[in-house]
């Protein structure tokens, strides 16, 4: 296509754009890419002399567009727009609705970098996704103390190769009786099972990486 496409400074878009409303042909029209009123033109100027491709391409999307459009339901209980005869290509609605209404339809109109950045249109501010701070755990318990002390013990830093299961278990259930816990057994080699490395290994040393 033609760089005289995006040239849109060339074009009646910036005063289209302007307007406080535009009436739901002119509007459907305009995010096809298609001059109003519409005729099936392009808005861009001449394009079709060198560029015939460009200018189905726009006549097919303002007529996708204008047919979706007319099977939308719209806000008539806005006050800033005119509904004529209950027929939504007559009614009016200022530019930036007929942009919302198409990016809700996921039509993204070709002009709209240039529209946003000459000013013309402003797009919502959306609200970023809440930031769910979690607090620092204080509680703790004699078994969460003697599991984080094994922890350090054995995997932080971590042997290599790894301490055997029956060193660290009976490291655990030493602790555990000082605490005054009585049968720590059980409760032990959970412990183990949940703190291992997933690699955990006793017979081989680790390859450090390269």
């Amino acid at each position: 296509m033609s760089e005289n496409l995006y040239n849109y400074d060339e074009s009646r878009l910036s005063i289209y754009l302007r307007y406080d409303f535009l009436t739901g042909i002119e509007g459907t029209a305009l995010l096809g890419g298609s001059a109003i009123p519409y005729r099936g033109t392009s808005l861009v100027e001449g394009v079709e002399n060198y560029d015939f491709s460009h200018g189905e391409y726009v006549a097919q999307k303002t007529a996708d567009i204008i047919t979706c459009w007319e099977r939308s339901n719209h806000d008539f209980k806005r006050k800033d727009f005119v509904f004529i005869n209950f027929n939504p290509l007559e009614s009016k609605f200022p530019p930036a609705y007929f942009i919302e209404w198409a990016l809700s339809k996921n039509f993204r109109p070709d002009w709209l970098d240039y529209a946003i950045e000459k000013g013309f249109y402003k797009p919502k501010a959306t609200t970023p996704p809440a930031v769910i701070v979690q607090s620092p755990v204080t509680y703790s318990n004699k078994w969460l103390a003697i599991q984080q002390a094994a922890i350090a013990q054995f995997f932080n830093p971590r042997r290599n190769p790894d301490a055997k299961s029956e060193e660290v278990i009976k490291w655990i259930i030493k602790q555990a009786k000082t605490a005054g816990i009585k049968e720590p057994a059980t409760i032990a080699a959970a412990i183990f099972t949940i703190i291992k490395p997933e690699d955990h290994n006793v017979k081989t040393k680790r390859v450090p990486p390269l």
